[in-house]
């Protein structure tokens, strides 16, 4: 009995040796430390593919060998073999969708702790924008294409009619003041004439007191 319990125990040591040997408890800090950080460098962009079916494609970029992540909206998980040199498009999320994306270490000493999260919060398209009642008024929150409401066709028409009602502010009369010059060019506007009649009598002046000087030493 003692021997086949030593046998056991020297059975299971020669496993954890084997085990440790291949990396498997090497997880320290430092390692998630290091895939958190490739993590943090994934990006999260999503497009719009119009009108039509008013959904959205999410392209994360980045992606190494070292992780893998799971789409908690529909729970598909994305490996780095399914990207295009660390690339991935996931297609047609509904506009208004919020979710995560969770990341977890791909590596022998680390599979499958959890390294880190990426979010996303898509656009809530809104019908109403294209109404009627919306018309002139595509700034109003209620009409803006991207807006989250919830409002009946009803409630959205009053809404807009107490907008319209809501006095709107005059802008402020702002007192200019004159500059020196400013006046000096507006006298010259409002009395030109008189300033043109003075310089021809003055001009005249001297050019008959100039002939008559002449006259005088002939």
């Amino acid at each position: 009995m003692l021997k086949k319990v030593v046998m056991v125990f020297i059975s299971f040591f020669a496993f954890a040796l084997s085990i440790k040997a291949l990396g498997y408890g090497n997880c320290d800090y430092s390692a998630i430390a290091k895939m958190r950080a490739y993590v943090n460098n994934v990006n999260v962009i999503y497009t719009y593919n119009g009108d039509k079916n008013l959904s959205f494609n999410i392209t994360l970029t980045n992606i190494t060998p070292d992780m893998y992540f799971v789409d908690t909206y529909s729970g598909k998980t994305y490996y780095y073999r399914k990207t295009k040199n660390g690339e991935i498009t996931i297609k047609n999320y509904m506009n208004g969708l919020s979710g995560r994306y969770n990341f977890y270490a791909n590596t022998i000493e680390c599979k499958g702790a959890k390294i880190g999260t990426k979010y996303y919060s898509l656009p809530v398209y809104n019908y109403y924008h294209k109404y009627d009642v919306c018309k002139g008024y595509e700034n109003y929150n209620v009409c803006k294409k991207w807006s989250k409401i919830k409002l009946t066709s009803y409630e959205l028409a009053e809404k807009i009619r107490k907008y319209n009602e809501v006095p709107k502010e005059e802008p402020a009369n702002v007192e200019y003041k004159m500059t020196w010059l400013d006046k000096l060019v507006a006298i010259y506007v409002k009395y030109y004439y008189i300033f043109f009649i003075a310089i021809i009598l003055i001009c005249g002046t001297i050019m008959i007191i100039n002939r008559n000087k002449n006259k005088f030493k002939l």
